[in-house]
């Protein structure tokens, strides 16, 4: 419709301003020419007449477009709604569908693709057997590979629907879209290899091919800002996501792309997780990948005695963002080691460093809380007392206000006072 919609405007811009030039050519030579300049100026009226009508066509069409765009919308979102309900009888245990017409297809793809987002286990696994029965599977891999007949969109569309569903007989297909210079099939290449690994009961072949398809991925495309996106799409992989991060840990790989696999660790509960992220540590990590693997440690929640002295090395480390994440992970340590070390970096150089010192300290449980009150109160650093206070201040609410808050807060008092009688 999109294309429609252009080609059929430009057609109509392009023909009013041949109108128009040719107008305005009879209009210059009648200018020149001797004779009434009366017939001229109703030559002038036509034209300008002329090319009003033009545009009152052109808005016409365009918005005639529109509301065809709208109708055809309006149906194809009736017809996906009828279908979400159908996936969710089939996954609640109803029969499979035993065929989709042509018509059907697409808006049956999608209503999948849309129920599977935040569905898994027997039942998810229940449509997705229905999709392939049914034929959409096939359907869509053939428009995602179509180069006649169908826009870009159109191919780029189907291929996120295969990757929602998770289909193993596109991993080929995922292979190569990591491979184009449009970045939203990247995305659905991506996207698509670490959800199909999620469905997998077995790792086998299609854990081979996932891994090439993200080596692909890493030796053509991906750039630093993808890491977001990447960490995301790592986590997708469900049970195999600590397996899938462990390998690419073990692979020469941008530094972005180690760090988008430990931020995807750092989302995981599995035990095995933290072991992977202190292999890693073990493994002399530094800068981005270093913090990476920190973050990680402190979202799991635990520091693994084997990553204690990494971590804590971490501390003295010359890149602030490190010694932020160290100051976040030293919470999981065990508290007679942690307490002294957080102690240590709340007299850091950098503001950062310091807050993050002093949260962790409040994280730590009461004698986190009662170290934070000792360092208010007596740290050797008059940057770390002041960090500990303001710390204090907002885990004991403003009831808990220094002695000199009061003291100050009762001095403005007596001298507003003061003013107020002279």
């Amino acid at each position: 419709m999109n294309e429609l919609k252009i080609a059929a405007i430009f057609g109509l811009i392009l023909a009013a301003a041949s109108a128009i030039a040719v107008t305005m050519g009879a209009l210059l030579l009648q200018f020149l020419a001797p004779g009434d300049q009366a017939v001229a100026w109703r030559s002038v009226v036509v034209a300008l007449g002329g090319v009003g009508v033009a545009l009152s066509l052109i808005c016409l069409l365009h918005v005639a477009l529109v509301f065809a765009g709208l109708i055809t919308s309006s149906a194809e979102t009736r017809r996906v709604q009828a279908w979400l309900g159908r996936w969710a009888a089939v996954a609640g245990g109803d029969p499979l569908p035993v065929a989709v017409s042509p018509g059907e297809q697409r808006a049956a793809s999608q209503a999948a693709a849309l129920i599977l987002q935040d569905m898994s286990g027997e039942a998810a696994a229940r449509i997705r057997n229905a999709v392939q029965a049914c034929g959409l599977i096939a359907a869509d891999m053939a428009r995602a590979e179509s180069r006649r007949g169908l826009g870009q969109g159109e191919r780029v569309a189907a291929l996120e629907r295969l990757a929602w569903l998770a289909a193993p007989a596109a991993l080929p297909l995922f292979k190569r879209a990591v491979l184009s210079a449009n970045p939203r099939t990247v995305r659905a290449g991506v996207l698509g290899a670490s959800r199909t690994l999620a469905g997998a009961n077995e790792l086998g072949e299609t854990g081979i091919q996932v891994l090439a398809c993200l080596q692909a991925y890493a030796d053509a495309t991906f750039t630093a800002g993808h890491r977001p996106f990447l960490s995301a799409a790592l986590a997708g992989a469900g049970k195999h996501t600590v397996w899938l991060c462990a390998e690419l840990l073990t692979r020469s790989l941008p530094d972005a792309m180690w760090a988008a696999a430990l931020d995807a660790l750092g989302t995981s509960h599995p035990e095995s997780a933290a072991q992977t992220v202190t292999a890693a540590l073990k493994g002399g990590l530094e800068g981005e990948t270093l913090a990476a693997a920190l973050r990680a440690l402190a979202q799991l929640g635990t520091v693994p005695s084997e990553a204690l002295e990494a971590v804590r090395a971490a501390r003295l480390d010359r890149h602030d963002g490190v010694r932020v994440q160290a100051a976040h992970a030293l919470v999981g340590a065990p508290q007679t080691v942690a307490l002294g070390d957080l102690w240590e970096l709340m007299a850091d150089r950098t503001f950062d460093v310091r807050f993050a010192a002093a949260k962790a300290l409040a994280a730590c449980g009461a004698a986190g809380a009662h170290e934070l009150r000792r360092a208010a109160a007596s740290h050797p650093d008059p940057f770390a007392r002041d960090m500990a206070a303001m710390l204090q201040r907002d885990l004991d609410g403003p009831a808990a206000a220094r002695p000199e808050d009061s003291r100050e807060a009762t001095g403005l008092t007596a001298l507003t006072a003061a003013t107020a009688r002279a």
